[in-house]
């Protein structure tokens, strides 16, 4: 199984990170603070996830346009989820629990700091963290 990462520059100083199972073809953004630059970046193709770190709004400020226009399901931190930060969650996830994107992978990792609801995804094969 392949994951294909885009980067993508957004804002100013910041990436966005659009995720492709290589052999679905099932697509993910982490953290779309900018939902213009995605949609461009997509093109014909569909969103299926959007996967927040945080819910600072230049990493959630494009969930619900997202989700509007492809339909995909939001996931973040469950702690974000319950506390109503993310808009348009749609499931929490918590450390230790593993969650796939076509056949590749990621586990949840909790790394509160930042904000106390940060989560980061571990793709062990491909060796890529977000």
């Amino acid at each position: 199984m392949t994951l294909q990462i885009e980067q993508i520059p957004a804002f100013e100083d910041n990436y966005l990170y659009l995720l492709t199972c290589s052999e679905t073809g099932e697509t993910c953004v982490i953290d779309p603070g900018d939902p213009e630059v995605i949609i461009k970046a997509l093109g014909d193709r569909t969103l299926n996830f959007i996967w927040n770190t945080h819910h600072h709004t230049d990493h959630v400020g494009g969930n619900e346009v997202l989700k509007k226009k492809y339909g995909c399901k939001v996931i973040s931190s469950l702690f974000d989820a319950e506390r109503g930060v993310i808009p348009a969650a749609d499931k929490g996830v918590e450390d230790g629990d593993e969650i796939k994107l076509g056949h590749c992978y990621a586990q949840v990792i909790a790394s509160p700091g930042h904000t106390d609801g940060h989560i980061m995804y571990w793709f062990e094969e491909s060796r890529a963290l977000f």
